[in-house]
């Protein structure tokens, strides 16, 4: 069947090539190639017969040629690259036969396909899909492929083309908004969860200024906007971030609000952290050195000093409150302590922080070893 297409395809001293014939017999020849799993000539054939088709002007049955071109080079060859380019072949294709919500089709396979590859080809192809189904008013189809290409920009850390994408997402739903009469409050309530993914997406960035702007400017276009459940909490996270509240912070990105978001926003919403807060670095059990440890051995007069109460400042709360928790018993030294251990009857400093110490109903603070320290105990209080 191979060499008989060539036969038709080629131009003899008599006659032109018969591109109808040759296109019958290279596609039955691939049919068979890909039946017998010979993947190599059925890509080969695939080609000759889109080429083929092309000669004829049947753009939809070249376009189909192509789109089988890209799937088995993914599925069956592991040639992502060259199957993203053979699914663009395909799009330019079948929107030369006017059919754009096809081509379109054909980029988001091959954005699918660049995805592990390269991101920003990716989302660039995303976008041009996003562009052929609004020609042809298919908004839905778009705001389907902008949710996609969103989560991708997040899910690579490529927050700003995120931001971007977003804004194209508030264009898409203003133009579904204009063309239907009903359903104005949910399309109203999807401009707000936008408006609180772009919050998240500036807060990840640690751009502040850029989120308070943002929080601005959908409360100034939208009246409804400033007492939406979304705004409240957008707001809740400036204010948290404004006095460096993590466990305000926290509260806010686990109510209800955050549910309606894309999983990769609720994801990065969850991993945020306030300026100067960071997960511990220390494992579970680790041991801390002593100054860490607030135990202090340097003089005769020093007694172990129990870590602050939770009314203290919010910096030396964060310090005393990431602790992780110790293992019972004497704290652990490369050397002796130089100071005297504790007299006979009096408790040994613990290595475990005093909240966790301190069983209910004894006093919130440890006795004072002796009357003669009272003045430095005074001065750590």
């Amino acid at each position: 069947m191979m060499q008989s297409g060539d036969k038709a395809a080629s131009k003899g001293f008599f006659r032109q090539p018969d591109w109808d014939l040759a296109a019958g017999y290279y596609s039955d020849a691939a049919t068979s190639f890909k039946t017998a799993r010979s993947f190599e000539q059925a890509v080969d054939a695939y080609t000759k017969a889109s080429e083929a088709y092309f000669k004829t002007y049947q753009m939809h049955l070249a376009g189909m040629a192509m789109e089988n071109v890209g799937f088995i080079l993914i599925k069956n060859l592991n040639r992502p690259q060259r199957g993203a380019e053979a699914y663009k072949q395909a799009s330019n294709l079948f929107m030369a036969d006017g059919k754009l919500p096809r081509g379109a089709e054909q980029l988001c396979k091959a954005a699918n396909a660049m995805e592990p590859i390269d991101v920003n080809a990716a989302i660039d192809l995303y976008i041009s899909a996003i562009d052929l189904y609004d020609q042809e008013e298919r908004y839905t189809s778009s705001l389907d492929v902008v949710k996609k290409a969103i989560g991708i920009a997040v899910r690579s850390r490529k927050y700003a083309r995120g931001v971007e994408l977003l804004q194209r997402q508030l264009t898409v739903i203003e133009m579904i908004e204009r063309r239907s009469h009903t359903n104005k409050s949910h399309y109203a309530s999807m401009t707000s969860q936008v408006g609180l993914s772009m919050t998240v997406l500036f807060l990840a960035m640690d751009d502040e200024v850029g989120a308070s702007k943002q929080f601005n400017n959908m409360c100034a276009n939208d009246i409804h906007y400033s007492a939406s459940r979304e705004a409240i909490l957008a707001e809740t996270m400036l204010k948290a971030y404004d006095q460096e509240d993590q466990q305000a912070l926290a509260d806010a990105v686990r109510k209800d609000g955050f549910s309606f978001l894309d999983n990769e926003i609720q994801r990065l919403a969850r991993a945020l952290r306030v300026p100067g807060e960071g997960p511990s670095s220390l494992p579970q059990g680790a041991r801390l050195p002593p100054a860490a440890a607030n135990l202090s051995y340097g003089s005769s007069s020093a007694a172990a000093t129990p870590p602050p109460p939770p009314s203290m400042g919010s910096d030396r709360q964060r310090l005393y409150g990431n602790q992780p928790a110790f293992d019972q018993g004497l704290p652990h030294y490369d050397s002796a302590p130089s100071a005297p251990l504790p007299e006979k009857g009096q408790p040994y400093p613990s290595e475990l922080p005093y909240h966790q110490q301190a069983p209910q109903g004894f006093p919130a603070q440890p006795p004072l070893p002796s009357q003669q320290h009272e003045d430095d105990f005074d001065d750590l209080r």
